[in-house]
């Protein structure tokens, strides 16, 4: 999995977890090609109600970099966003405010220690002036983040907004954002998402082919599989032998993407890989994927 990353966006809430990967990736061959991105975890502390703080996350970025940092080609480091509200309630003006200014406040400490490989982010709902701020702090690359509890269009629309009034000029890196319409009409840098993880987890493997990236349950521990034309079983010969041609690309078989989940995952990885180098050939203006 590692040599199909052409870059890797790695969270420290599982810093565990970003050690374990770039152990085996510093190996790699094309090892110094490559790009790295540091998430502050924030988010996925925010959603249990624990926060991550700046001093903590310092001795995150500091390890992680002292380790690996001179086998790679760059490390972007996420600021750590201070995050209004609750989970399931919008925050109010006065903790919206509050929290930009403490962001603001992490970010000029984080850039004052690592300098322009800091991004700050602009998110779905702060005011559009917000958005000028950001790219002030990092005129070269920001981070913009859609809110993960609206639907895809109207996630997709508030990114084509930001963009509109962001000079190309400007790399933007949307937070997991790997919709196929949000990658092709969005000019982003680079995105990320964990959707090859959670679509491998339900017994699905996302196939790209003929300029559409498709889901095809495949598990045979999946509900579906008695239900004609919803399951890998009770597909015709002549779409079976598409799907199987399409698996074995990634060098993986039928039995092993219906068994085991990890290789869902690498099957997975690799066709939306394949899907965004289509789509920056398309568009001109899309980089290499961040998974």
């Amino acid at each position: 999995m590692a040599a199909i990353c052409e870059n890797r966006l790695l969270s420290c809430h599982y810093q565990a977890s970003a050690h374990t990967w770039l152990k085996v990736a510093r190996h790699d061959p094309l090892a110094k090609t490559r790009e790295i991105m540091l998430d502050s975890g924030a988010f996925s502390a925010w959603s249990k109600g624990d926060t991550v703080t700046r001093e903590e996350l310092v001795r995150k970025y500091d390890e992680l970099l002292e380790a690996y940092a001179s086998d790679f080609k760059a490390f972007h480091l996420i600021n750590l966003d201070v995050i209004p509200g609750e989970r399931g309630r919008n925050a109010t003006p006065e903790e919206m405010d509050e929290a930009l200014r403490l962001s603001d406040v992490n970010f000029e400490e984080l850039n004052k220690r690592y300098g322009d490989i800091v991004l700050p982010v602009f998110h779905q709902g702060e005011p559009i002036d917000r958005l000028q701020e950001v790219v002030q702090q990092n005129p070269s690359y920001i981070c913009v983040s859609p809110r993960n509890d609206l639907s895809e269009i109207y996630r997709r629309e508030w990114a084509q907004m930001v963009h509109a009034n962001v000079s190309r000029d400007v790399m933007t890196h949307g937070l997991a954002t790997t919709g196929a319409l949000m990658m092709s009409r969005v000019p982003w840098g680079s995105v990320d998402s964990a959707t090859w993880v959670m679509i491998a987890a339900m017994g699905q493997v996302s196939l790209y082919a003929n300029g559409r990236l498709r889901n095809i349950t495949i598990s045979r521990e999946s509900p579906d599989k008695p239900n004609l034309g919803k399951h890998f079983d009770s597909f015709v010969p002549e779409q079976k032998a598409a799907v199987v041609a399409l698996v074995e690309e990634v060098g993986a078989t039928i039995q092993e993407v219906s068994e085991n989940a990890a290789v869902r995952c690498w099957v997975n990885l690799y066709h939306m890989t394949k899907m965004s180098k289509d789509v920056k050939v398309k568009e001109l203006t899309a980089q290499p994927t961040l998974f």
